[in-house]
């Protein structure tokens, strides 16, 4: 269970949750008489529950036959508990009525059940409770959803959690209890960290910050902290981690519930190199998991992974390994269970065990694919591959030292285009937003499922192994970079270096596009000459994520670049090389472009557009969100806006207001081809970030996007040249023929390569 479940469940329950039920809590009662003076049957009742008198049960029943007065049912229930009548909680469950006051009897019989390992009855009560409980108690209401959180992690689909904690944190917000609402809030940062939704964990953050938590600064410094660890700030958050450490060693107020924060600074001190004060550092996990009052399954499985990843860092492999095993027969939830799989692998593989490493590192991925699937909402999904990523790393490196074509390609599906094919996959169709005003920002976020795209039938699930063309796709492992070819009829695996030197190769390349030789070596590397396609056809590349911003078509192979030797078809997701073009129908052609009036060189690319292909202009205040909206169905599209990242969502710029990448998928607007000329449309596969995506997310077979920087003049003139080339019928190998003619009139390749191609497998036909 999470240790901010298990305090805000202790913090609350120590007054709240087994409070003297002879207070004058009767607010939300209905029915009963709890609210009157008590009869000297109450009384007797009362009295008896409060001194544990054996008499309690017979003198609570006397009580609730006269009177039917609420707190009897509570105080009897309350006393069933501790002294282990479960017959006797069960009739008082049955008498329960749908008050706050019943609230409180659904969870002793939802306490009793779970120590019985009835997780469903279990379960079952206490969300009875906090039907109950919402905004009518919203104290008690955010204790009893942090211990429905505790219990339903790793056990419910992920789409629980998330609801719990965010109805914690909201009810929290309601309570003003200034101890529930950092515990409430730590849940959910917990749960969006863990996934990479870290835009909104920082939200969250802010939030906290806002109310100002006098005594918890800890719990803001934890948040703090693994925040910046998952965005590679590893100084930043070794500081954050070990301030919040000290506080909670010295602060009696959190000193029970904070050992991750320990484990946390520990896997910082880890990557940051830090080996002997990581090994320190344990040492204080060790010590605040001693003074942890609720020392659940998950908080051991945490100390095991920590203690294995120290023993592993010092080079006590069987060590590390014992340490693993402990953890991972506790059954531990997803995140712990991932990085013990992971230091299992890293340890068999330095023993030089390489098929029990992989096998570890493929359970780990197993791991966090089932994890992704019990997540609802793709924008929730979406950084935890990323975040997971190094045991498909690991498990890529294997497969390609054993030559294994077959499983690279497993781990490759499992990487690329998984955001892309999320949003295309959506599981739920316009689900309606639950927000409260008070986190609607956030929620909008959590909730918003209205993702509809392209009809893949007969595509999902399609195996790489079943494509009949040439193709390659190149990976990044945790040590090399892989190329894995489909050529001559058949699948093979080749390093074409490793990972270090050919990040630097890249680096170099993105800053020096112009420079012969630098494009030479990288692209003689990735794309041997003897493995290009022949006869014209095209090359067809997927490309790892990390990669995904290189231009292809600038590289240079056997004295020419890469696009003199084939036209490029970039793929984002595997799915989508088995999606034919669709016929249609579709409408007239549209060309949009300077909605702000600052674009003369768009504005001639506009007309120059019109001129080519008849399509209808909109310039300047013309330019507006209505008309990009209904060229959903348009044969082209052309956009020349600006276009800006904001919040972490790309958006076009346009003469009335902005049109967002969820925009574009929510809406559907999904022409044949869509020509998005405007710097950096394209940075990854993610819809979210990525122009490109979005449009193929929502449906558009075709989109033509820059992956770099392009002045406005080159970028015009290759558009003049691409349409002429009959760029709106056949777009992939009028691309080619457009830069080939740039080439060709001595144009550098920051005038050309930088804009590519992106599509689905239906272009590679005649």
């Amino acid at each position: 269970m999470r240790w901010w479940s298990w305090l805000g469940a202790w913090a609350f329950s120590t007054y709240a949750l087994h409070a003297p039920s002879s207070g004058p809590d009767c607010g939300g009662s209905t029915g009963g008489k709890a609210c009157s003076a008590p009869s000297p049957a109450v009384q007797a009742c009362l009295a008896a529950e409060a001194a544990r008198l054996p008499t309690t049960t017979d003198r609570c029943e006397r009580a609730w036959q006269d009177t039917r007065d609420e707190r009897v049912a509570v105080a009897g229930a309350y006393y069933a508990l501790n002294s282990h009548d479960d017959a006797a909680l069960e009739r008082w469950g049955q008498r329960a009525l749908p008050t706050t006051q019943g609230a409180r009897i659904f969870e002793y019989v939802g306490e009793m059940r779970q120590h019985h390992d009835d997780f469903p009855g279990a379960v079952s009560s206490f969300r009875r409770a906090l039907e109950l409980q919402i905004d009518r108690d919203p104290a008690r209401a955010t204790n009893t959803a942090l211990w429905l959180l505790a219990m339903v992690q790793g056990r419910e689909p992920a789409e629980q959690s998330i609801r719990l904690a965010r109805l914690a944190w909201e009810q929290a917000e309601r309570s003003g209890n200034e101890l529930m609402r950092p515990c409430a809030a730590m849940s959910l940062i917990e749960l969006l960290v863990d996934i990479g939704e870290l835009p909104t964990a920082a939200a969250v953050i802010d939030r906290m910050d806002a109310s100002k938590l006098s005594g918890w600064q800890a719990v803001r410094d934890v948040a703090m902290g693994r925040l910046e660890a998952a965005r590679g700030r590893t100084t930043t958050s070794i500081a954050l981690f070990r301030r919040a450490v000290l506080r909670g060693l010295s602060d009696r107020t959190t000193r029970s519930g904070l050992p991750h924060d320990a484990f946390e600074l520990v896997q910082a001190l880890l990557d940051d190199g830090q080996v002997s004060e990581a090994r320190r550092e344990l040492e204080r996990a060790r010590e605040l998991v001693e003074q942890c009052e609720l020392r659940s399954q998950d908080v051991q499985a945490h100390l095991a992974a920590s203690e294995a990843a120290v023993d592993l860092a010092e080079g006590n492999i069987d060590a590390a390994l014992v340490s693993a095993e402990r953890g991972l027969a506790i059954k531990p939830l997803e995140a712990a269970r991932v990085r013990l799989l992971n230091v299992r692998g890293d340890a068999l593989a330095r023993r030089g065990d390489a098929v029990a490493a992989e096998q570890a590192w493929r359970e780990a991925a197993d791991s966090v694919e089932a994890w992704r699937v019990s997540i609802p909402t793709t924008q929730l999904r979406s950084g935890l591959v990323a975040r997971h990523r190094h045991v498909l790393e690991s498990w890529l490196d294997s497969t390609g030292q054993r030559g294994d074509a077959d499983g690279a390609l497993e781990v490759t599906r499992r990487i690329i285009g998984r955001d892309l094919l999320d949003r295309i996959y959506q599981r739920e169709v316009n689900a309606p937003a639950t927000a409260d005003a008070s986190i609607r920002e956030i929620e909008a976020r959590l909730a918003d499922r209205r993702e509809l795209a392209v009809t893949m039938a007969g595509t999902q699930g399609r195996d790489l192994r079943d494509v009949t063309h040439d193709m390659v796709a190149i990976m990044v492992g945790a040590r090399s970079v892989w190329a894995i070819r489909r050529a001559y009829g058949r699948w093979s695996i080749a390093s074409v270096g490793d990972r270090t030197t050919i990040r630097e190769w890249v680096d170099t390349y993105r800053s020096h596009l112009d420079d012969p030789v630098i494009a030479g070596r990288l692209g003689e590397a990735l794309f041997p000459e003897v493995a290009l396609p022949t006869a014209g056809a095209p090359l067809v590349v997927m490309l790892d994520p990390e990669l995904s911003d290189v231009a292809l078509a600038g590289m240079r192979v056997g004295g020419k670049y890469l696009v003199e030797h084939a036209p490029i078809l970039e793929v984002l997701a595997p799915d989508l090389l088995f999606t034919p073009v669709p016929r249609g129908p579709w409408g007239s052609a549209v060309a949009i472009g300077d909605p702000q009036g600052d674009l003369p060189d768009a504005a001639d690319e506009i007309r120059a557009v019109v001129e080519e292909t008849g399509a209808t202009e909109h310039l300047g205040t013309g330019a507006t969100r209505a008309v990009l909206q209904a060229s959903r169905r348009a044969h082209l599209l052309h956009i020349a806006t600006h276009s800006k990242i904001d919040d972490g969502r790309a958006m076009f710029a346009l003469s009335d207001d902005v049109l967002s990448s969820n925009e574009i998928v929510n809406l559907k607007i999904a022409p044949r081809l869509a020509v998005i000329a405007t710097c950096r449309s394209q940075v990854d596969d993610h819809p979210v970030r990525s122009l490109v995506a979005a449009f193929l997310a929502a449906g558009s077979p075709a989109v033509i996007g820059v992956k770099r920087a392009l002045d406005d003049k080159d970028g015009a003139a290759l558009m003049r040249g691409f349409y002429h080339l009959h760029g709106a019928r056949d777009p992939l190998r009028a691309l080619a023929l457009a830069q080939r003619a740039a080439i060709a009139a001595g144009l550098p390749p920051s005038a050309w390569a930088t804009v590519s191609f992106f599509g689905v497998g239906g272009w590679l036909e005649p």
